[in-house]
C-alpha cells in the first residue's frame, strides 16, 4: 500500500520526504509480510504464544496451510515441536486478525478471505497509510532517514541472498519506520493487524481484476 503512496529520492530536502517509489516494493516482493516479530518494531525474546502465532503466520502466507485447511492442535504442536496450549493462543490471535476461523467443539481452519475481503483491506490500508505518509511528510528527520534508508538496505541485501522471510521482515520494517515517522501512537497500531491479514489474499489478485464499483 505505501507503494502505491510512495512514488526518486527519499527525501526533497531537509526535514522533508519526497513521494517516491522503491525496490522493495516491487510485487514480487511485497506480496506477503511475515510476522517474525511486531511489524515494524524492535527484535527481542518471543514467548511460545508469539513464536506459534509467527509460526502459523508464514506457514498461512506461504501456501503451505491453504484456506480452508483444518488446524489441529496435536498436529501443530507436533509440527512446532512445542505443547498445545501456546498453539492454542496462536491460534487465538490469528483468529483476532481474521485469518483463523475457530468454532468452539467444531474446530479451527484457514479462513477463506474474498474479493469482497481484498477490496476491504486494501481501502482501509489506503486510508490509514495515507495518513501516515502525510503527517511523516511534514516531520521527517535525519534520524527517520537513517532507520528507513538502513531497513531498506536491509530488505535488498537479503533479497539478494534470497531469504524471503528475512527480506520480508525488512521490508515491513521499512514501511513502519515511515509510519513512525508519523509522530502518532494510534496510526502504526491501527495499520498492523490489517497489514498481517492482507497478504492471505493470492498475489496475482490485485484491484484491477475487481469488478468497478458503480459511483
Amino acid at each position: 500500500m505505501l507503494c502505491t503512496l510512495l512514488s526518486g529520492a527519499f527525501r526533497g530536502g531537509a526535514g522533508q520526504l519526497r513521494i517516491t517509489s522503491f525496490p522493495c516494493c516491487a510485487p514480487e516482493s511485497s506480496s506477503v509480510r511475515c510476522w517474525t516479530r511486531s511489524i515494524g518494531g524492535k527484535g527481542g525474546r518471543r514467548t511460545l504464544a508469539e513464536h506459534a502465532a509467527a509460526e502459523l503466520h508464514q506457514l498461512i502466507l506461504s501456501g503451505e496451510l491453504p484456506s480452508g485447511t483444518p488446524l489441529r492442535l496435536v498436529e501443530l504442536a507436533s509440527r512446532l515441536e512445542m505443547s498445545q496450549m501456546p498453539v492454542r493462543e496462536g491460534l487465538r490471535r490469528l483468529e483476532a486478525l481474521g485469518l483463523v476461523e475457530i468454532i468452539p467443539h467444531r474446530g479451527a481452519w484457514v479462513r477463506d478471505l474474498s474479493l469482497s475481503d481484498l477490496r476491504d483491506t486494501h481501502e482501509t490500508r489506503l486510508a490509514l497509510e495515507s495518513l501516515a505518509v502525510r503527517a511523516a511528510a511534514a516531520r521527517f528527520t535525519e534520524e527517520d532517514l537513517t532507520k528507513a534508508a538502513a531497513a531498506l538496505a536491509e530488505h535488498l541485501r537479503l533479497s539478494r541472498a534470497e531469504d524471503s522471510a528475512g527480506a520480508r521482515q525488512a521490508h515491513a520494517d521499512f514501511h513502519f519506520a515511515i509510519y513512525r515517522a508519523s509522530g502518532s501512537q494510534w496510526l502504526p497500531r491501527a495499520i498492523e493487524p490489517v497489514s498481517r491479514t492482507t497478504p492471505m489474499l493470492h498475489p496475482s489478485v490485485t484491484l484491477m481484476s475487481l469488478p468497478r464499483r458503480r459511483r
